[in-house]
């Protein structure tokens, strides 16, 4: 609010560093060193507490199945997951060398918006299945606090940069994909993996029989040895499947 007051939108929009330029605007060399020395302990107290964040997720995933158990390991001193604190901080390295900041700001910010959509709707959830639970603070105004904060949320990914948005709805998406591979469970997955390539194959053997007999003709100008090849092609496809299929439903 101050920044806007103090300097127009129109001359913020086109400088690099809104804040260092408003600064050496009203307060000369002097604003600018001064806002660059805050700038760089905000960064610093946000890198620290992102370190924590994503390590402390690391460490739950791990808890719950989902990460290997090295993730999970506490430090018998300090009582942190030390593991997943030093593995979490290589990591922000390797992305911060790659100098594609502006990307890594946008994924992180899917990251963050996702998150607090998923703990407003958790609030939700908790008070209707479990409304005796001992709660020290209860979020005043329910349930339309929860609910400003999803709309927000959700608003908010209007503004991140398309790429980044299609990486994170693919990321999510495989996400979910193993929760449900992991809720499921490794044997009633490899059943529903043998009915489809039973599936598959038994597709395959009929569209092979349908050419056999002529029913499906191919085009006139396919030579002789590529149909025979097409024919032979899908039996050996039919087998394949079939075969994968027998061996998944039979374990």
């Amino acid at each position: 609010y101050v920044t806007v007051r103090a300097v127009s939108p129109e001359i913020l929009g086109k400088e690099v560093s809104p804040l260092t330029y408003v600064a050496g605007q009203m307060m000369g060399p002097i604003g600018v060193i001064l806002i660059t020395i805050a700038g760089m302990i905000a960064a610093l107290s946000s890198l620290n507490t992102s370190i924590v964040a994503q390590s402390r997720v690391a460490y739950a995933l791990s808890r719950d199945g989902y990460f290997p158990t090295a993730f999970s390991k506490v430090h018998r001193r300090f009582g942190a997951p030390h593991v997943a604190v030093i593995l979490s901080s290589l990591f922000t390295i390797a992305l911060a060398a790659t100098g594609v900041i502006q990307f890594v700001g946008y994924a992180t910010d899917f990251g963050f918006i996702i998150g607090f959509t998923l703990v407003n709707l958790s609030l939700m959830k908790l008070r209707q299945k479990k409304p005796n639970l001992k709660r020290p603070f209860k979020v005043p105004l329910y349930p339309f606090t929860p609910i400003a904060g999803i709309v927000t949320s959700l608003a908010l990914l209007l503004f991140i940069d398309m790429k980044v948005l299609a990486l994170g709805i693919e990321l999510t998406i495989l996400a979910l994909l193993a929760y449900y591979i992991a809720i499921v469970g490794h044997q009633r997955i490899r059943i529903a993996f043998g009915g489809i390539s039973l599936g598959i194959g038994g597709f395959a053997a009929l569209v092979a029989y349908l050419i056999g007999i002529g029913f499906i003709p191919l085009p006139a100008a396919l030579p002789q040895p590529l149909a025979t090849t097409l024919f032979y092609g899908l039996i050996f496809v039919s087998v394949i499947y079939f075969l994968a299929g027998a061996l998944n439903m039979t374990g």
